[in-house]
């Protein structure tokens, strides 16, 4: 009978708290709809979100990886933008990293290559932009930050060589003693790369001299024609006695014995 009993009095609060519902929907029924209808808008909404936002991630990373299989064939010049875009528009954080990455670099490598020195000036300054950006959005990423902290010296490389600036030396040193001192980078390739650089930064920008350019050596002076003297041959004095007046060589051998030099009779007429 208790049992009985106690199962009845559950039915009994059971209509109790269906009768309070139903008094309370009639009572309150337009508050219910709309509070139940923004519930499932929110979720609808947050859903499309979710979705769009997957979406554009998969085609900036299907244009990503195009845009490295073809860079060869379309140029480096050509894709520095296009990674730049993708990185400054990318909904994920990898993908906004690898692309401001790769535009920096592409950027470096074109400035080295640059024929003038203004498109190296040009080029040089994109890479600035790429690795500060990098910087700016994911400094708190180790890899993003010792990456663009070594784009960054390797751009003030680049203005020293193009420029001349040897205020940029500071600037590359700072950039890697910060990688150098960063803990977060302890015994990754980066912090060995960095380094390496300070070890060899005061060679890298040492002012470049030139020698002046050697001339050929003079040719040897042709013999002259005149005498027939070779170069550097030094003829002898002249002598100061005429010629004409010194006896010809072997008269004295020639003349009859005893007879004087004035008593010789000159030759017969012919």
């Amino acid at each position: 009978m208790k049992a009985e009993r106690r199962h009845e009095l559950k039915e009994n609060e059971l209509a109790q708290a269906l009768g309070d519902l139903a008094t309370y929907v009639r009572t309150h029924g337009t508050r219910l709809v709309l509070i139940v209808g923004g519930a499932v808008a929110a979720l609808l909404v947050g859903w499309y979100y979710v979705s769009s936002r997957s979406e554009a991630a998969s085609r900036d990373w299907q244009r990503y990886t195009e845009l490295l299989s073809t860079q060869d064939q379309l140029g480096l010049e050509g894709t520095v933008g296009e990674f730049r875009e993708i990185g400054d528009n990318a909904s994920k954080d990898a993908l906004a990293m690898h692309a401001l990455a790769r535009a920096g670099h592409n950027a470096l490598t074109l400035a080295l290559q640059a024929p003038t020195a203004s498109d190296a000036q040009r080029y040089t300054r994109e890479a600035e932009e790429a690795f500060n950006e990098l910087l700016r959005r994911f400094r708190g990423k180790p890899i993003a930050r010792g990456v663009a902290l070594s784009g960054l010296a390797l751009a003030a490389e680049n203005r020293f060589i193009v420029d001349g600036d040897a205020s940029q030396k500071e600037v590359a040193r700072r950039h890697l003693e910060s990688i150098k001192n960063d803990p977060e980078l302890n015994a990754t390739p980066m912090q060995s790369q960095a380094i390496s650089r300070l070890n060899i930064l005061d060679d890298i920008f040492k002012p470049v001299t030139f020698d002046p350019p050697r001339l050929p050596p003079k040719p040897a002076a042709a013999p002259s024609e005149a005498t027939g003297d070779l170069p550097g041959f030094i003829s002898p004095p002249a002598s100061d006695v005429d010629p004409a007046d010194e006896a010809p060589s072997g008269a004295a051998d020639t003349q009859e014995p005893g007879k004087t030099g004035d008593d010789a009779s000159p030759p017969p007429k012919p």
